[in-house]
């Protein structure tokens, strides 16, 4: 396949290991030799899509100070990318927001972070700057934005919060983010919240024994994961919000929506996990499907 080039086959990271040890909604890592792929773009994308990423590298060049964003920036990021989704607690509002959205982290890991530190608060101050630029021109100065920072066991995080700081007596979408960057060794963190953040921060600390990442096969290259505890989480936190839906959209009673949701969670119940994981191997890529049953109280709770 054209994009197998740019695959790279590694061991599962201890950074993935210890997510999944801790238990998340989800959790994705990908193997990706990114460098090869922008310098292979042209061969491995369509003309109008390429065109559009060069564009962005042009952008991405000017926010990292004039450097080439495929010859000296991309070189620097080791292969393995993890993405981490959880279920937030929504801790100080008066109620979870409509609607109520797992926050999501990035963790890339970079030869020498420390160097692009500036570059990367430079970058967070650029992107803040244009979005209140944008609310400016439309009136909506009362949504504007600053980046304010905190210690987290001795890391520095750089967090994105309204300047109008009034908690809302009916959180709406935007109580689900507080766009967070950090750098955590050779890790990079962007999340979507501040809470998931300190989450990652202190998995990325705390010591771990590297027994379970050397048990992985070492040609590993994807994982994905659902736990379906958390998936049912989210579902219940977003019920309300999913009968009106139906109702609104497709002409459902209160009742119908309430058991089509039901039966929904009876399915979700019946899991404990659903993965999915695939090994490089010679020229074939190799995937496996696992879904992993619910102990039997859990399997057998049924709908409330």
């Amino acid at each position: 396949a054209r994009g197998a080039a740019f695959l790279a086959a590694a061991p599962r990271s201890a950074v993935a290991t210890a997510f999944e040890e801790r238990g998340v909604l989800g959790l994705v890592e990908h193997k990706r030799d990114l460098a090869r792929f922008w310098r292979q773009g042209e061969t491995l994308i369509e003309p109008k899509g390429f065109g559009e990423m060069k564009q962005f590298e042009q952008v991405l060049s000017l926010v990292f100070g004039g450097k080439s964003f495929q010859d000296e920036i991309l070189p620097e990021f080791d292969p393995t990318i993890v993405l981490v989704s959880d279920n937030q607690s929504y801790a100080g509002l008066p109620a979870p927001p409509v609607p109520a959205l797992p926050s999501f982290a990035m963790v890339l890991q970079m030869k020498n972070p420390a160097s692009f530190d500036r570059q990367l608060q430079a970058a967070l101050q650029t992107f803040v700057g244009i979005i209140n630029a944008d609310l400016a021109q439309k009136g909506k100065s009362d949504g504007m934005l600053l980046v304010e920072r905190e210690e987290v066991r001795g890391v520095t995080l750089s967090v994105v919060n309204p300047m109008n700081a009034a908690i809302p007596e009916k959180p709406g979408l935007e109580q689900n983010f507080s766009a967070s960057l950090a750098i955590v060794g050779k890790h990079i963190v962007i999340s979507s919240t501040k809470e998931l953040a300190r989450k990652v921060i202190e998995v990325l600390l705390a010591p771990r024994s590297p027994a379970a990442a050397e048990a992985a096969p070492p040609s590993a290259c994807d994982l994905y994961a659902v736990r379906a505890g958390e998936l049912e989480k989210f579902i219940r936190d977003n019920e309300g919000a999913a009968h009106v839906n139906a109702m609104e959209t497709r002409g459902l009673t209160q009742e119908e929506a309430k058991q089509e949701l039901d039966a929904v969670l009876d399915i979700v119940r019946l899991f404990h996990e659903a993965r999915i994981e695939s090994r490089c191997e010679a020229d074939t890529l190799a995937i496996d499907l696992t879904l992993s049953p619910a102990a039997p109280a859990a399997a057998g709770a049924g709908s409330k």
